[in-house]
């Protein structure tokens, strides 16, 4: 959503109470801005401070002219291998934080990409999808290149496995990943 549906959503809500129409109504009150205000207010603090205080481990910012799935899904797979590593070294808690940029084109103008995980096969699948604009409908591209280009697929594999003995079968249990012998 955007900010002014945040705004309006929060707005709204404050419609509910009866007290705050009365006051706004009545007594000329911002009450109801207010709660507009309010609305903002999260998606404020996380998508204009929060990415400040928190860096992420691997930034993942493919080029909108020329994407490089194999890049991308390199690039991921390492970050899995590291969240594994640090498991086993931290006590179970590896965390690592992955930040993936869009691909923008233009003022509403976007390529699509995504990324998924192939659980069964251990691969990261990176697809280089559709030049698309705001609302994900298939948009003009401003490059020739961008509007001749087939949807790319490459499969990345992952350097783990599950390890067996414990896991979803046994109560409290969880399937660990462990990384493949070379």
């Amino acid at each position: 959503m955007k900010g002014i549906a945040h705004f309006i959503s929060g707005a709204a809500i404050a419609t509910f109470f009866e007290e705050a129409v009365k006051a706004a109504s009545e007594e000329l009150s911002f009450i109801i801005v207010l709660g507009g205000i309010f609305g903002i207010l999260p998606d404020t603090l996380d998508f204009k401070f929060a990415r400040y205080f928190e860096k992420p481990d691997y930034e993942i910012d493919p080029h909108p002219k020329d994407p490089d799935p194999q890049g991308i899904a390199d690039k991921i797979a390492q970050a899995i291998n590291e969240a594994y590593e640090r498991g086993r070294v931290e006590g179970g808690r590896g965390r690592v934080v992955v930040k993936l940029h869009t691909m923008k084109l233009g003022a509403d103008l976007w390529r699509r990409y995504s990324v998924q995980f192939d659980t069964e096969k251990n691969e990261v699948v990176v697809k280089i999808g559709p030049v698309v604009t705001t609302s994900q409908v298939g948009g003009k591209a401003p490059y020739n290149e961008a509007r001749r280009r087939p949807v790319e697929e490459v499969l990345r594999p992952v350097r783990y496995r599950e390890e067996r003995g414990g896991g979803k079968d046994r109560p409290g249990g969880h399937h660990l990943p462990g990384p493949l012998p070379r």
